[in-house]
């Protein structure tokens, strides 16, 4: 008697909706988000040994512009940058990145095709020195920012989910400074659902390309294996406000790489050991 009555509360049960993990974004909508990435990295050249460090705390404000079946045009105000380690020049350059505004053009895959206010960005990061513009005109690309937006919206599947259910993504991931990119495989998974949110863990395979040369560069690399030994996440979505509200990654890289400066290559070895953090928010996240 036990057993049916279980099985008929059972058969008798809800069946939870799959959930559109996808956000809903209307023009004039506005969001905050703080981003902490910690990075430990050691460069080997010539048998020298250079060890780094890196704490960075980013603000931004976004407002939605225009939103319709075409696709999206997002605002990125640059609130605040913190930085803490012993990169030469970082803190500084942090400091000169308050107030630059950004604008993403996004097709309605969330897939941005357009960034705007990158010149205005390297103008105030390079100030009148031509040789630290060139340099930043190399390495700061618009699609080095698209794909650091574009993580903003990289959790949705192609259509709504259920608990369990797991999906594919193939994209690539500029490393910044001229590195090269990292092709990735990942696999994600709608592993969790309470009043906290929907979660979705991920994982990734990776492999490395070199960029193509920029004549411009003074330096690029030739050649190069660079592998994840881990590369892991999650994020935590609000399914029915149609909000990312967080997402944590880590990254553990390490490899070899051909850099070719004025002609004459040099070999280097790169480890590499980087934690991202980021917070969603309807409320700036600033603290004064």
């Amino acid at each position: 008697m036990t057993a049916l009555l279980t099985l008929t509360m059972v058969l008798l049960a809800p069946v939870p909706e799959p959930a559109p993990l996808k956000w809903k974004l209307a023009k004039g909508d506005v969001f905050y988000s703080k981003t902490a990435v910690s990075l430990k990295q050691t460069v080997t050249v010539m048998e020298k040994e250079v060890e780094q460090e890196q704490d960075q705390t980013t603000y931004n404000r976004f407002k939605v512009l225009t939103a319709d079946a075409k696709g999206y045009t997002i605002e990125q105000t640059m609130q605040k940058s913190e930085v803490k380690g012993n990169m030469p020049g970082a803190e500084d350059a942090a400091a000169k990145m308050k107030g630059i505004v950004l604008t993403y053009k996004m097709n309605e895959k969330f897939e941005v095709t357009k960034v705007e206010g990158i010149g205005d960005l390297i103008d105030k990061l390079a100030g009148e020195d031509k040789a630290v513009r060139k340099a930043l005109a190399s390495t700061l690309s618009e699609e080095l920012f698209a794909a650091g937006f574009a993580e903003l919206f990289r959790t949705a599947p192609d259509k709504p989910v259920k608990l369990g259910d797991k999906w594919n993504r193939n994209y690539k991931l500029p490393m910044g400074g001229g590195l090269g990119n990292l092709k990735i495989d990942a696999d994600f998974k709608y592993s969790k659902s309470g009043e906290a949110g929907d979660r979705v863990t991920w994982s990734a395979k990776t492999k490395y390309e070199v960029s193509k040369p920029d004549p411009d560069a003074p330096f690029h690399f030739t050649a190069g294996e660079l592998n994840a030994e881990e590369y892991t996440g999650e994020y935590l979505f609000d399914s029915k406000l149609g909000r990312l509200k967080s997402h944590t990654s880590k990254a553990k890289i390490n490899g070899t790489m051909t850099l070719s400066v004025n002609g004459m290559e040099i070999e280097m070895a790169m480890k590499q050991n980087i934690v991202t953090t980021s917070t969603i928010s309807e409320k700036s996240l600033v603290k004064d």
